[in-house]
Formats: structure tokens, sequence, C-alpha cells
């Protein structure tokens, strides 16, 4: 089909839910009407190039919607290379101005974006560190409309086989889509600096084959181009260093930009993708099988007397046979009984010779129509005359169907199987009845294909080729394929796992945030660890071996935190279980003893990994799948890596939930100044505290308990600190 522009101002919707202009011959949508019908036109035809893209920017409610979208991200407070962040965009008034006044950049194409600020994080289990870009808040709201457009035009086109930074997309899902395959190797797919080495010409020419619109592509490279700094400031004391390639990792439109440059990838890899046909049982096998289900059924239902065929005879033995006329019968007679003379009288050989012939005597006789076909197998009838006799025949069933391979192995890998899941730029090819020569193949073949086709190239140290039995890693989940008892194939799933190195990160961690609030109440303590086992814990309750995890942790942290208080109160264990260990309702187990801190009415309860129960990925798959209005989980993201630092941060703040709660306990839950009663309040206090004169976490807290505090809105606490960047989520503990 050859690709057709369409005008998307000019499509006629359908006028119950569309108002039409007159004037200008088309609908005037508001900004979740436009995108949702350009996702409709998207998936109604994916061969579509889309034209007018541009102006959609230039409607004030759509890039009120753009500053939604990422108004409550975390990152929101975090400001670029101007210092601004979503504090001085909070004012209604304020913001439409502003956007009012991005608008008119737009439209005179005079917008330039500022370069990002980069900063550099550690990465996992290395020394080495990942550049990460800070793009203007002023950048993100552009790109937040930008991500959305694409999103609208790109997800009815975009694989299944791609999960990351996808709606209704995680990792849960992509984990899903791995253990329901049957495969033998893993070719694991590791991207060398992808985001930092995407061509941007390349990128460029990919969007055009869906996108007509110049002006809207021409923005999308401003970005592209805009650079990067080290630092603050925009007087030109930072040198500003040009970007060539890539795409800045943490811009909000990266990883859309990534995943339509990688489509590219799961297009080619489409075309080799090829489920594995189930093979068929041997024949053996399934004779027992229908034998043991027949005798299981009768025993329930009592059905005695029982008759059952026994097993079946060699096919080569002159029993089992076809006969196409009568004259072919004749001799057929004549031939078995001249076998029979050489058997034992009244040996059951005997005896199934004589029924044949008596069988073919009685066809003969009746006229009855040819082609005649001997019993299915040679199969001799029996009766059963008790319950007992078919238990001791099922039980002897049972002992040989385990000795009996479940497939003939020359029909088992007569066929072979390709798959294909990605996250980011991170893949795994699941091949199955291929041998490791294949393997190496396919790793060679796709390496040369990336180089050429998308100029990138794979990490050699990364990109490894592994034997299902052996496991994998992938996306923080140890995978591994356990093989059938007979040798021929494997489980009907593959078993995931959590990692040992994650297990002892995580312990790490808690270990950490015990020390830091060591000068802090239980409480505090309690309020943050909470927060650390429910993002790990409903990451990894997919895991097979997440009961026995969970169960160990829990031991663990218990004891740490009861010993933790002893030392800090210098009392003994049973005084403290007399103090903080009680049972509780609390998370839906009263068989549970919870540690627990109490400030005035307030009670805060820890929680226990053991409270997420283990999940099938199918359950959490479909859960993921299936959101609507808007909903989200938080399935998708791993436990952050600067989350203990985060922490840290708070810590030497001074911030104390505990403090939070006793104030208010005291003078209610409402601003000291104008009096209305908000959840949003921040504990303000009236004395400045000098923290960085102090030169550890315990002074800190000493300087900061002294001093006294109140509880303020939002508002009133932007009037006593104008260039405060207090988060309003920092009051709810």
């Amino acid at each position: 089909m050859t690709n057709r522009l369409v005008l998307v101002n000019d499509a006629r919707p359908n006028q119950s839910n569309f108002r039409i202009d007159v004037r200008r011959r088309s609908p005037i949508f508001n900004a979740t009407e436009r995108i949702a019908y350009l996702s409709k036109i998207a998936k109604s035809n994916k061969e579509i190039k889309f034209k007018k893209l541009f102006p959609i920017l230039l409607k004030e409610e759509f890039l009120e919607l753009a500053y939604a979208k990422i108004a409550n991200n975390k990152g929101s407070m975090t400001a670029g290379v101007d210092g601004v962040n979503k504090n001085q965009l909070e004012d209604k008034e304020t913001r439409s101005n502003f956007l009012k006044d991005v608008i008119e950049e737009i439209a005179k194409e005079t917008y330039q974006p500022l370069p990002v600020r980069r900063v550099e994080i550690p990465k996992r289990n290395s020394n080495k560190k990942r550049p990460l870009g800070i793009p203007t808040f002023k950048d993100r709201i552009i790109q937040s409309a930008i991500k959305i457009i694409l999103e609208a035009i790109y997800e009815p086109i975009f694989s299944v086989s791609s999960h990351g930074f996808r709606p209704r997309r995680s990792c849960q899902t992509a984990i899903h889509t791995i253990i329901c395959r049957k495969y033998d190797w893993v070719v694991e797919g590791d991207i060398k600096g992808c985001f930092d080495n995407i061509e941007h010409s390349k990128l460029i020419n990919i969007l055009r084959q869906r996108i007509a619109d110049e002006k809207f592509i021409n923005l999308i490279n401003k970005f592209l181009k805009s650079g990067y700094q080290m630092g603050y400031g925009i007087d030109g004391k930072n040198p500003i260093y040009y970007t060539e390639q890539g795409t800045p990792q943490g811009g909000i439109v990266s990883p859309i930009l990534a995943n339509i440059f990688l489509h590219e990838f799961d297009k080619y890899m489409e075309t080799h993708l090829c489920n594995m046909k189930e093979a068929k049982a041997s024949k053996e096998y399934t004779f027992y099988r229908n034998k043991i289900a027949r005798l299981s059924r009768a025993i329930s239902d009592n059905k005695t007397p029982y008759h059952m065929t026994l097993e079946p005879m060699d096919e080569n033995d002159g029993i089992n046979f076809i006969v196409n006329s009568k004259e072919e019968a004749m001799n057929k007679v004549e031939e078995i009984r001249i076998a029979r003379k050489a058997t034992e009288y009244q040996s059951k050989e005997y005896k199934r010779m004589s029924n044949r012939i008596n069988a073919l005597k009685r066809h003969i006789e009746q006229n009855k129509p040819f082609p005649y076909q001997s019993a299915k197998n040679g199969e001799e009838r029996v009766r059963f005359n008790t319950r007992e006799e078919m238990i001791s025949k099922l039980l002897e069933y049972k002992k040989k169907a385990k000795h009996v391979p479940r497939y003939d192995k020359e029909d088992y890998f007569n066929n072979k199987s390709v798959g294909y899941v990605r996250y980011a730029d991170d893949f795994v090819i699941l091949l199955g009845n291929h041998t490791k020569k294949e393997a190496k193949k396919v790793k060679e073949v796709i390496t040369e294909w990336f180089g050429k086709e998308l100029s990138l190239s794979l990490s050699e140290e990364k990109t490894l080729i592994t034997h299902s039995t052996k496991g994998f890693r992938f996306l923080g989940y140890d995978i591994v394929n356990i093989p059938k008892q007979d040798g021929i194939g494997y489980r009907n799933f593959s078993k995931v796992y959590v990692p040992r190195d994650r297990i002892k990160e995580l312990t790490e961690k808690l270990d950490n945030l015990l020390i830091l609030h060591y000068e802090y109440p239980l409480f505090d303590l309690i309020t943050r660890l909470n927060r650390v086992i429910s993002g790990w814990s409903n990451y990894y309750k997919i895991c097979n071996n997440w009961s026995s995890v969970s169960s160990k942790l829990d031991h663990r942290l218990s004891w740490k935190i009861i010993h933790w208080v002893g030392r800090k109160h210098k009392c003994k264990i049973t005084k403290v279980y007399e103090n903080h260990v009680v049972k509780t309702e609390a998370y839906g187990a009263t068989y549970k003893q919870r540690i627990v801190d109490t400030i005035g009415e307030k009670t805060v309860v820890l929680r226990k990994f053991f409270d997420y129960k283990f999940t099938t990925t199918k359950e959490l798959n479909n859960k993921i799948r299936n959101l609507s209005n808007g909903e989200t989980e938080e399935y998708n993201v791993a436990l952050e890596l600067d989350y203990l630092l985060q922490e840290t941060a708070k810590v030497k703040r001074g911030y104390s939930p505990r403090e939070f709660y006793k104030i208010a306990e005291e003078n209610g839950y409402q601003c000291s100044h104008c009096g209305n009663s908000t959840n949003d309040l921040i504990v303000h206090h009236t004395r400045l505290v000098k923290r960085h004169s102090r030169k550890d976490s315990k002074a800190i807290a000493e300087s900061t308990q002294q001093v006294p505090k109140i509880l303020l809105c939002v508002e009133c606490h932007k009037k006593v600190h104008p260039n405060s960047k207090a988060i309003k989520t920092l009051a709810k503990g």
C-alpha cells in the first residue's frame, strides 16, 4: 500500500462527538479529543503519513495537558541550567502567561531549547558513571507535548515485542512474554551506548517515514542539537558542548525517540520470528496417559466390573493388519493359522491369534465392507472384577509411564522457533531447537545488521550466548529453563528468581538506613523502611523463590530493628518487645507480630516483605495491560539507585515524620498562619537552622529539634521562604 498524506485538521470525525467550525470547515478539538482522534487515525491505517502536527503545539490547552503530565514527576523540582523548577509555575495565571510566551516563540520559529544540565550518576555494580541530562522546565513542557503526539501516532505500529517506556507495558510484561516460550539458547543483546550513539540523520529519516510536517521534525531536531553543559547558568560562563549524535538520557522525549529508532530492529526481527509447534507425544506415552486417566475415572466412579484394553502388541507381529478384499482376508486367516501352530496351546499369543481368526471369519460371513482393520494396536480387552484389581493395574501403569519419553526425539527437533523481547536498549533472542553454532551465527548476523542499518554496535562483553538451563539475567531477574525428567524438552514455564546480588544490595541499603537514622526516632525509621519494602516487593513478588526470600528478609530486618532500638535506648530485648512489638490487624495479617511506634494518636507499623504475596506474571501482566482511565501502577520501575541518597538528603534537611505528627496532634492539622485545613502541610522552623555548619547528622538532628516548629500550608510557606524548593509531598512522610 502506498503512503498517503492525512491532514489532521481536515479530517471529519463523528459529528456527534465533535463540533464543526463551518467557516474553517474543520473540527474544533479540545486537547484530549485532538490526541484521541490522532490515535484513532493511526490505528485505522498503519501506513498513513501525518501532516499539520505543528499547529497542535500552538494550543494553550494542549501545553497545559503537557504540563500536567510532568508536574507531579519526581524530577519536577530539579532545575535545568536556568535554575527554574515547578515552583515558579504553580500559579495558574503566571503559568498561562508563560505558556502564551512559549507558544509565540514556537509560532515564530524562534524557539531554541537551552542546553541540558548534565550530571553523572553511578552505574549499578560498577565504578563507571552514566551521563544524565536534565532539560530546563520550559523545554520539558515542550518535550512532553511532542511525546504525547509521537505516542499517539507510533503506539499503534510499535511491535508487541517492545516493552520499554510504553503505556501499559512494564518489566513484568516483558518477563511474562519470555517465560511462556520454549527455547534452548538465548542471545542476550546489549547495545553499546545506545542513547549516546543514535545518529540524528538516521533518526530524522525514520521520522519522515511517518511524519510529513517539516516544522514539527525541525523542532525535534532542535532538541537533539541543543547540547549540554556541566553546571547551572545561562550567562555563558559554562561551556556548551554541542551534540552531533545521541538523545540525552533524562529528556522527556528521549525514550520515545529511542523506541522509534529501535523499532527498525523490531521490524527486522518480526520477519524471522516463528513459534515452536507443539511436538506430538509419542504413541507409547499417549497410550499410558489415556489408560491412567480412564482407570482413575473408573475407580473414582466405582465402576466394577470394568472392561479395558491392555498394553499394545508389537506392530510387526502379524496380528495388526489391514485387508482390502475378501480374498486377502481368506489368505490372512490361513497365514495366522500357520503362525498359531508355532505357539503353545492356550497361551496368551495363541488366544490373541484365535481372536483375530474368529473376527475375520465373522466379517467375511456377514458380508461387511472392506477394507478391514484389526483391533487398534493389537490391544486385548480384559475384565477387572474388583476395585483392588483396578488400583493395582493403575499403579503398574503409573510406574511404567515414568520411564517412557514424552516426545519422540526426531519429531521434537524437527521444527525450530525464534522469539524476541526488547526493553529499551536491552533485548533477548530466544532460540528453540537450535544448536550453539546456529546461535553464534544469529549473533553475528544481528551485529552486522546493527552496524550497517543503524550505525550502532553491540557490546562484545555483554552480548552473550547462554543455554536456557544455565539461566540468564534480564531486567534484574534470573530466568532459568527447567528440563523435564525424561530429558526431552522443558517444563511449561521458565522459572524466575530474585538474584542473590540484588538481595545483598538491598540488605546493605537497609543497614545504611539504620545507621543514618540512629539519632532519629523509630517512627521516622519505620516510615523510611516501609517505602523501601513496598517498592522492592512490588518488583520482585513475581519470582518463584519470593516466599523464601521474603521470609528471610523479614526475619533479618526484624532482629536488626529490635537490636537497633535496644542499643539506642540501652534496654533489654524483652523491654523492646513490650513497648514496640504487638499483634495487629495492619496490612491484613492478624497473626503477625509487628514492630510499631506511636506518636499521639498516630501509629506507624513496619511492613513485612511477606505482606506482598507471590503473584504470577500472567496475573500481573493482565492487570497492567488492562489499566484504563489513566490509572498507573508502580510495577514498571525497580528500586532506584539513588533512593538512599534521597533519603539521606531528607535526613540532612532535618525532616522528621515524628515531628510532623507531634505538632499536628498538639495544634491540629491546619496551617498556623491562615488556619486552612489541608493535607499539604510543611514543618516550618521558626528560626534559621544553620545545617551546613554542622559536622554530622547527629548535630543536624539536635539543632533541628531545639528550634520551635509550626505547620504551614504550601502557599504560606512560599510567602515565608520565597526562594524555597520545599516539596509539597515532604510533609506526607
